[in-house]
This record gives C-alpha cells, sequence and structure tokens, in this order.
C-alpha cells in the first residue's frame, strides 16, 4: 500500500485537537479524534500507522524534531478527489487501474525514477560528508529523536502486533484495554 506521513504539528491545527500537544496526541484515547484529521487528509482506516519522532518540515515549513505518523493512503474517490489529494496520490491511484496512464502523468510531471547509481546502501557510519552538508547539531537532535521514539514506545507499545504488521486502531486500543488492567 502506498504510504502518507503527517505531522502532528499539523493535526492539532484542527481546532477540536489545538488544546493538546504532541505529547498528548499519542495516546491511544486520541485516537479516533486524531484520526478524524487523518482520514480527511487521505489515511486508509483499515490498515496499519506508526507515529515515530524525526527532524522533519511541517506544512507551515518548520524545520523541527517532533511526531509524525505514518500510514497507507486511501486509493477512494473520496480521497482523490477532494482538496487534500495531491499529483503523487493520484499517479499512485491510476499506478493501480492502468499502469500506462500513470507512466504518462510521471513524464508530463517531469518525475521520474534515476538509476544514476549516486545512492548506496553502504552503511551511513562509514560515509564522509562534506561539513556544509552536516547540521552542526546533529547529536542534539539524534539524543532528541532517541528519546521522543522511547517516550511513545511507553505511552503507545510496540507499533507492530503479533504477526509483524504495523497495529491498526483496533490493534492499538485492545493493547490499552490490557495495558490498563495491568496497571
Amino acid at each position: 500500500m502506498p504510504s502518507k506521513v503527517l505531522s502532528l504539528r499539523d493535526v492539532r491545527k484542527a481546532s477540536w485537537l489545538a488544546q493538546y500537544n504532541e505529547v498528548s496526541l499519542l495516546s491511544i484515547d486520541r485516537d479516533e479524534d486524531v484520526w478524524r484529521v487523518l482520514s480527511e487528509v487521505g489515511f486508509d482506516e483499515d490498515y496499519g500507522y506508526e507515529y515515530f519522532a524525526c527532524n522533519h518540515r511541517d506544512m507551515s515549513g518548520v524545520i523541527g524534531v517532533g511526531y509524525v505518523v505514518a500510514g497507507s493512503m486511501s486509493l477512494n474517490r473520496k480521497h482523490l478527489t477532494s482538496i487534500y489529494a495531491d499529483l503523487t496520490d493520484i499517479m499512485i491511484a491510476a499506478a493501480h487501474q492502468d499502469p500506462s496512464l500513470a507512466r504518462e502523468l510521471g513524464e508530463l510531471s517531469g518525475k521520474q525514477r534515476s538509476y544514476d547509481h549516486q545512492a548506496s546502501l553502504e552503511d551511513d557510519s562509514e560515509r564522509s560528508f562534506a561539513k556544509e552538508l552536516i547540521e552542526p547539531t546533529w547529536g542534539s537532535v539524534e539524543y532528541q529523536i532517541k528519546e521522543l521514539n522511547d517516550l511513545c514506545f511507553h505511552i503507545r507499545g510496540s507499533a507492530f502486533n503479533s504477526a509483524g504488521s504495523l497495529k491498526t486502531m483496533a490493534d492499538y486500543k485492545q493493547y490499552a484495554e490490557i495495558h490498563k488492567g495491568q496497571q
């Protein structure tokens, strides 16, 4: 399934979630409120999703460390005809029904795969980067991300169910019921 990612800073822009901070939105009790936003912007509720911390740019252009939610893109007409569907969403949906149309849309948009061998699968720790490409505070950012991901795990548990798939909303609810019973 194609994937979608949205910053929790953007989710908080919904009027009914503005009073919460990102950490309080991690609560499984808030999932239904968060999903009102996610389903509107094209997330598919029938598939698994996960929260994680990273350094990212939100829709306002603000770059910073925070939480994002990642899940599967909805391929239904409601999303594809909404104001939240971008060209990439439409091309992905077209590829499921008509690969030649998707190829044509990709060529018209100027987007294409690159096989220039610049990307490598080697371990990043063995690479050397030009000093101007390295963020001066990368150690601090790395530490913040690790701490936020640990906090997310503490609040939500593992993002994966016993079968190894991303948890769905029902899986998270079941986890919350079991976890509350243990406290």
